[in-house]
C-alpha cells in the first residue's frame, strides 16, 4: 500500500531540509558534485513517492530545455537526474505494484511506428547520424511516452501537467522576449533564440518558435474550454 500523506510529508519535509543544507555548503564550496548531491534526496523521495511529478520534471526540462534557457542550471545536470529518477521510480513502482502497467490499441500504433523507425536507422543513408538522433533522443521519448501513459491516471495528473506546461512556456517566452529586447542572438536580425552561444536546440529559432507553439495550445485550450480558466481547481 502506498503510505499515507502525513508520513509522505514528513519524509518530503526531511529531504528538502537535507538538500537546503548541501545547498548551502555548495554556496560556500561552489562545485557541480555537491550541487548534484543536494538534488538527490529530493530525487530519492519523489522516486518512492511521487513518481508522476519526477516524470513530469524530465518531460519539463527536456523538452522546453529550462537548464539551457537559464545557464545557471546547466552544471547541475538536472535531466540527467530526472532521467534516472524516472526509470528508478517506475521500476519500484512497477515492483511494489504501485502502478498498474497495461498496453492499450494507442500503444500498439506506436509500438509499430518505433518498430519502423527503428529498422529505418539501419537502412539510413548516413547511419551514424540516425544512430545518435536515435540513441540520443527517440528512445527517450518512446519511454517516457509509456511512462506518462502509465503514471498520468487521475484528472488532477492532466491538469497538473496542463498547467506545468503553460508555465514553462512562459518562462521560455520571457527570456526569448527579453533576448529579442537586448539583441541577444537574434538570426538575420530580427529571429529570436536562446542558448545559441552555447549550442541549445533553442539556438534555432525553427525551434524555438515549435517550442512555444505547444504550451500556445495547451493555454489556448485552457482559455476556451469551460471550467480551466483558473489555475486553483488544478492544484486542489
Amino acid at each position: 500500500m502506498m503510505p499515507d500523506s502525513t508520513s509522505s510529508s514528513r519524509q518530503f519535509a526531511v529531504a528538502a531540509t537535507v538538500s537546503v543544507l548541501l545547498g548551502l555548503i555548495w554556496w560556500k564550496l561552489p562545485h557541480p558534485v555537491l550541487a548534484g548531491a543536494g538534488l538527490l534526496p529530493l530525487l530519492l523521495v519523489l522516486t518512492l513517492r511521487a513518481p508522476f511529478l519526477l516524470m513530469l520534471g524530465f518531460v519539463i526540462f527536456s523538452f522546453f530545455r529550462i537548464h539551457e534557457v537559464f545557464p545557471q542550471l546547466y552544471p547541475l545536470r538536472i535531466p540527467q537526474l530526472l532521467a534516472a529518477g524516472t526509470l528508478a521510480s517506475l521500476a519500484f513502482n512497477w515492483f511494489a505494484y504501485h502502478i498498474k502497467p497495461f498496453w492499450s490499441r494507442e500503444l500498439w500504433i506506436f509500438a509499430t511506428f518505433f518498430m519502423l523507425v527503428t529498422i529505418g536507422v539501419f537502412v539510413a543513408t548516413n547511419r551514424a547520424e540516425a544512430m545518435g538522433s536515435y540513441t540520443g533522443t527517440y528512445i527517450k521519448i518512446a519511454i517516457i511516452l509509456i511512462a506518462f501513459a502509465w503514471l498520468c491516471t487521475t484528472s488532477r495528473h492532466f491538469a497538473v501537467s496542463a498547467v506545468s506546461i503553460v508555465i514553462a512556456g512562459l518562462c521560455v517566452g520571457v527570456v526569448a522576449l527579453s533576448n529579442k529586447a537586448a539583441g541577444i542572438g537574434l538570426v538575420e536580425g530580427t529571429r529570436v533564440t536562446i542558448g545559441r552561444d552555447i549550442g541549445s536546440m533553442l539556438g534555432d529559432p525553427n525551434d524555438l518558435a515549435l517550442v512555444l507553439l505547444f504550451p500556445a495550445s495547451f493555454a489556448l485550450a485552457m482559455l476556451l474550454t469551460k471550467h480551466t480558466g483558473k489555475l486553483a481547481p488544478c492544484w486542489a
